[in-house]
């Protein structure tokens, strides 16, 4: 068994301070047997094996890694290593079918009780630019939080520059 196999085990272990290291230590050779391992690795408990597990998808660039990531950009703690594994495996990701799929999610997300996830999904909208989120996204104007407002507002401007003279706009 070479290292690669033995790290790509050692993602299953029961301490999670062996899986984390793991994902870096994948991270850092970049092997793409360990893709399938990796994107298994992204619905981690633990945050930090979460996070490790985006960076080296991201290193690796396997394109099989965009969807599991794309789904990963939901989550409060893995969304900015997702973020920028995406970017480095596929800057056009928000333009996929794939991403497109994702956009109910997305609506869904901006009901979330974290306003970080509400905000990354906010994000993620805008990027995307499908216009069934412009009605979601101004409803998420009323957030409580100021930054769910703001991202809210990005998104809108990136999907309809137009969008407050829409029909949609006036009722709410």
């Amino acid at each position: 068994m070479d290292k690669v196999e033995k790290l790509i085990r050692e993602l299953r272990d029961k301490d999670w301070r062996v899986r984390w290291d793991a994902a870096l230590a994948l991270r850092e050779i970049g092997d793409e047997r360990a893709v399938e391992p990796l994107i298994n690795a992204l619905k981690d408990g633990y945050p930090e094996v979460c996070r490790a597990a985006a960076e080296a998808l991201g290193k690796i660039g396997d394109k099989k890694a965009i969807e599991p990531l794309i789904i990963a950009l939901r989550s409060l703690f893995v969304r900015y290593a997702a973020a920028e594994a995406l970017e480095k495996i596929e800057p056009e990701w928000h333009k996929t079918e794939v991403a497109k799929k994702q956009v109910p999610e997305f609506i869904n997300a901006l009901r979330n009780g974290c306003s970080d996830v509400r905000i990354g999904a906010a994000e993620a909208l805008g990027k995307i630019g499908d216009k069934k989120a412009i009605e979601p996204l101004i409803i998420a104007l009323r957030d409580w939080d100021w930054r769910v407002r703001y991202a809210a507002i990005e998104a809108l401007e990136r999907i309809e520059p137009e969008w407050h003279k829409t029909e949609v706009a006036k009722k709410q």
